[in-house]
């Protein structure tokens, strides 16, 4: 009997002598899951890991396979030459006129920020609370210049906006306006013997401010540097 269980344990552990001979370096094959990722933009999202293909939700760009070569970081190096957009902001400002181009030139890559006359907060239509990035006296250069629509009388008359506009419009690549906005950059001068338009219902408007331009009642697509107004 003890020789009998004696046998049966030799021939136990030869067995698995034998089965782990045969099955060394034999990985068992497991399912491949396929993960996506955005590819690095800096839109807060290139961290997030997908389980399928599709787009980025906040940026929209189509998502890569994760650890290919299409997800990785470029090289540190100098920061690109980003284009930048000053949007003037004051209160009574139409919160969409402003809003509304931050966004998209955002979207595009552009820094983006708002200036004020002052530094305190100011109040938009329908009470939005806002503080500007910057003053008249301390915003940089912008390579794009905004001047939104919305409650403009005051501003229109403000000589110190005026001036600004004017000063930064030789530095300015493009110097746009958005709906009324187009009262304010009219007081500069800047539409003399330019077609301009804005909001249909304040047409009438806007030739006693700048007589010297020519209004018209549509959009106007333009390659000036005063690039178009939009009404």
């Amino acid at each position: 009997m003890r020789r009998k269980f004696m046998l049966a344990s030799l021939i136990t552990v030869i067995a698995l002598g034998l089965f782990g001979a045969l099955t060394k370096g034999i990985e068992v094959d497991k399912e491949v899951v396929e993960e996506y990722v955005c590819p690095p933009c800096g839109c807060g999202n290139d961290d997030k890991v997908h389980d399928k293909a599709g787009y980025c939700s906040v940026c929209g760009m189509q998502l890569v396979l994760k650890g290919s070569a299409a997800a990785q970081a470029p090289p540190a190096g100098p920061p690109p030459n980003r284009k930048k957009a000053a949007i003037l902001i004051f209160d009574g400002v139409q919160i969409i006129d402003y809003t509304g181009p931050y966004e998209v030139f955002g979207q595009a890559g552009m820094e983006v920020f708002t200036v004020a006359a002052r530094p305190e907060t100011i109040t938009t239509a329908m009470n939005m609370k806002v503080t500007p990035h910057y003053t008249l006296e301390n915003a940089p250069a912008a390579d794009v210049l905004l001047i939104p629509g919305g409650g403009v009388t005051r501003t229109q008359e403000d000589p110190n906006v005026i001036k600004w506009i004017q000063d930064r419009s030789n530095q300015a690549e493009y110097v746009v306006s958005v709906c009324n906005g187009a009262y304010i950059l009219a007081k500069t001068g800047l539409l003399d013997g330019l077609k301009a338009t804005t909001f249909y219902d304040l047409l009438d408007g806007l030739p006693a401010i700048a007589p010297r331009q020519h209004t018209i009642g549509q959009m106007i697509i333009c390659p000036r540097r005063r690039a178009p107004l939009s009404g």
